[in-house]
């Protein structure tokens, strides 16, 4: 998993969390794991391609998953993205990157959520 730089973003509605990951053998049937914690750490939710029935792609390379959250529901505050990948029974994992990523959110609870703003810093790093 891939990032770089900052960016700041003014959303429309929807945030757009890209996940590059490289496969370097193959696995059957992984699950990718996407869970959010406040600033303290504190774990909010999450999610996975299993709960979905998304499949993602296992060929040897480099893939891009994308998360699409609509509407944006995090209120003003700093949080962070947890991303990790398990095995077909999610009871191993195959790479886990605590803190891949973190933003903030400018957004008051009584606006609404298409006039809500992110600003997305993620590390710079590589997950195998």
């Amino acid at each position: 998993m891939t990032g770089g730089g900052e960016r700041r973003a003014s959303l429309r509605g929807a945030a757009y969390i890209d996940i590059t990951y490289r496969v370097t053998r193959t696995v059957e049937d992984p699950v990718l794991a996407v869970t959010f914690q406040d600033v303290r750490d504190y774990p909010l939710g999450g999610l996975t391609t299993r709960f979905d029935r998304v499949e993602i792609d296992t060929s040897p390379g480099t893939h891009v998953a994308r998360l699409i959250l609509s509407p944006v529901l995090f209120t003003r505050g700093s949080y962070g993205i947890t991303v990790s990948m398990h095995d077909s029974r999610i009871q191993r994992y195959l790479d886990m990157r605590p803190r891949a990523a973190t933003f903030v959110s400018t957004a008051r609870a009584s606006r609404r959520a298409s006039q809500r703003a992110l600003r997305v810093s993620p590390p710079l790093g590589s997950c195998t």
